[in-house]
């Protein structure tokens, strides 16, 4: 395997692609690199809107996790922006992480 490549798994019916996807996403596989990460999709999937890229991205947990904090970082500096744009720099309070812990301030330049 290469690093930054995607692979597909293909293959007749019943010849155990599933499992062993399965077992690569486990880590059950004596040998497989841990670092590696294996999403595994239904096979069946119930009929919806969504594209079949929608329903591969949304299997990926940790894509969407960080897609999640995203969002929150967004919406909390809009609202900094909008509170400093009234001229409230106090009301914007401190730069927060993701955990809502204060940020260190800058060094002194």
């Amino acid at each position: 395997m290469v690093h930054g490549r995607r692979y597909g798994l293909v293959g007749n019916n019943g010849v155990g692609k599933t499992t062993l996807l399965k077992h690569m996403a486990a880590h059950d596989i004596d040998g497989f690199p841990r670092h590696h990460r294996v999403l595994h999709v239904q096979q069946e999937v119930r009929a919806s809107d969504k594209s079949v890229l929608e329903v591969v991205l949304a299997s990926d947990v940790e894509r969407n996790q960080l897609m999640e904090e995203e969002q929150q970082i967004m919406a909390r500096q809009l609202q900094r922006d909008q509170v400093l744009a009234g001229g409230d720099q106090d009301a914007a309070g401190a730069p927060q992480d993701s955990d809502g812990q204060p940020l260190p301030a800058p060094p002194p330049q």
